[in-house]
């Protein structure tokens, strides 16, 4: 709602499209919101929700210098897949559970509950794409043991159900 060309010239940079000057008219709005719709591309959405997901990973690897959280995500990478318990990691690592839960959250700003959950969304998006299984053996080669939590974990990250996302990637 500008009317100097500075802004016109970032919105265009932007890849906008459409740029509306004041005064607003409705109909114009209504055409824009229109565009926008059609525009949008199913499989964008899908990219987007990929790249977060690979970003947040890759967060989680590269920002964390405590060797515990560097030895727990390895033991996550490799055993995602099976029932893993913040207690039986710490053990594990012989730390205590309060040490590695502060450790998560002051490092990755993450619970363990959310870390295991968005590797295994990660995961859960690959395989999807692949097309070759069912969303209920997904969910268990990734380690949820209940389809339904799966679900709600998936749209809970994603703004969509595994169903959805399917449909988004054919």
């Amino acid at each position: 709602s500008y009317s100097e060309f500075e802004y016109a010239r970032k919105a265009i940079d932007l890849e906008c499209i459409q740029y509306l000057l004041k005064p607003l008219d409705e109909s114009q709005l209504k055409e824009t919101i229109k565009k926008i719709k059609n525009k949008k591309n199913p499989s964008d959405e899908v990219d987007i929700i990929k790249n977060h997901f690979s970003v947040q990973i890759n967060k989680i690897n590269t920002h964390s210098s405590d060797y515990y959280l560097i030895k727990l995500i390895n033991i996550i990478k490799k055993e995602y897949n099976k029932k893993l318990s913040l207690s039986d990691l710490a053990k594990r690592l012989n730390i205590s559970n309060s040490y590695l839960s502060r450790k998560l959250n002051e490092e990755l700003n993450v619970s363990f509950s959310e870390l295991i959950n968005l590797y295994r969304i990660d995961k859960a998006i690959d395989l999807l794409s692949l097309k070759e299984h069912r969303i209920f053996e997904i969910a268990e080669f990734v380690g949820f043991s209940e389809y339904k939590y799966f679900c709600s974990v998936f749209k809970k990250y994603t703004n969509m159900t595994p169903t959805e996302y399917k449909m988004h990637i054919e």
